[in-house]
C-alpha cells in the first residue's frame, strides 16, 4: 500500500499524458497464424523471474538487457519497444539504436522459447522484416533508422507489411496500459526535464553527482528507488547530492523529481 501511494502521489505531479506518447518506439506484429508467441516457457523459467514481468494473459514486459533505457512488451502476436526517455529536447542519447534492440530482443524471444522457431529461422525473419522497416537491404539492418511506428508482417510480406509513417527513429506511439500495470515505475520516468520546481535547477556534473542551484546548505533531502524504497537521506552540502545509482527519485521539501 505504501509503495502504491508513493507512485500515485508522484505520478499525479506529472503533466497529464506526458508518458502516454513515446517518441522513440515501434511495434512489429505478425499476421494471425504466421508466428505464435507463448509466455509459458519463459515465465516459468526460474533464471528469468527477476527479469520478466508476466501477466495472467499472454503478455510479458521487461527492460532490454542490451540497453536498459528501452522497455519491451510482448503481445500475443508481436513485439513492441519503447525508449523510456524523451529525445525531443536533445538532452538524451540512447546507447543503442531502436533497430539494434529489436534484433537483439527478437532473438532473445527465440532463445527463451517465446517463439517456437529455430535460431536461424528467427534471424532470417527479423532481418527480412527490418529490411522493410528500415528501407535498406537485409545486410544493413544495423544502419539507418526505423522509418515508421507500426508494422504487420504476413504470409505475403511484400504486400502485407503495413507502415504508418512517423519520424525516425520510430515515433510517438502509445504504449499498452498493461505495460504500466506490470511496470508501474515507468510512469515516473516520463519526468525527463531539468527545469524543476521553484527556481532550483539541477545539473548532472559527474557519475552520480548532481548540483542544485538555489538550495540552501543543510536543506534535508531523501533519495528513493523507483519502487518508493528509501535509499539514502541527508542534507545538501554546497549544492551537491551524490547518489550511488540512477535512476532514483530525489525529494526536497516534499517535492519529488527524477534523477537519471
Amino acid at each position: 500500500m505504501i509503495k502504491f501511494l508513493f507512485l500515485l502521489i508522484l505520478s499525479s505531479s506529472l503533466w497529464a499524458a506526458e508518458w502516454s506518447l513515446w517518441r522513440v518506439s515501434t511495434k512489429l506484429f505478425f499476421e494471425n497464424g504466421y508466428l505464435s508467441f507463448s509466455r509459458e516457457k519463459a515465465c516459468s523459467n526460474e533464471s528469468l523471474k527477476d527479469t520478466l514481468h508476466c501477466s495472467k494473459e499472454n503478455s510479458i514486459a521487461y527492460y532490454s538487457s542490451l540497453d536498459s533505457d528501452y522497455v519491451v512488451f510482448i503481445y500475443n502476436q508481436g513485439i513492441g519497444i519503447w525508449g523510456i526517455h524523451d529525445e525531443m529536447n536533445g538532452t538524451f542519447s540512447y546507447k543503442k539504436s531502436l533497430n539494434e534492440v529489436l534484433i537483439y530482443e527478437f532473438m532473445k524471444l527465440q532463445e527463451w522459447g517465446v517463439i517456437d522457431i529455430s535460431a536461424d529461422s528467427a534471424s532470417i525473419l527479423i532481418n527480412s522484416a527490418l529490411s522493410k522497416m528500415l528501407g535498406v537491404s537485409d545486410t544493413n539492418n544495423k544502419k539507418g533508422s526505423i522509418n515508421g511506428i507500426e508494422f504487420e508482417y504476413g504470409f505475403e510480406h511484400d504486400d502485407s507489411l503495413i507502415v504508418y509513417r512517423a519520424a525516425a527513429d520510430g515515433g510517438a506511439l502509445d504504449a499498452p496500459s498493461e505495460l504500466f500495470v506490470l511496470m508501474p515505475e515507468l510512469k515516473t520516468m516520463r519526468l525527463n526535464r531539468i527545469d524543476y520546481f521553484n527556481e532550483m535547477e539541477i545539473k548532472k556534473v559527474g557519475l552520480g553527482i548532481f548540483y542544485m542551484s538555489g538550495v540552501k546548505d543543510l536543506t534535508p533531502f531523501r533519495v528513493y528507488d523507483l519502487n518508493g524504497v528509501l535509499l539514502n537521506q541527508g542534507v545538501i552540502q554546497k549544492g551537491f547530492v551524490n547518489v550511488k545509482k540512477t535512476p532514483v527519485i530525489l525529494e526536497i521539501s516534499n517535492r519529488r523529481t527524477l534523477l537519471k
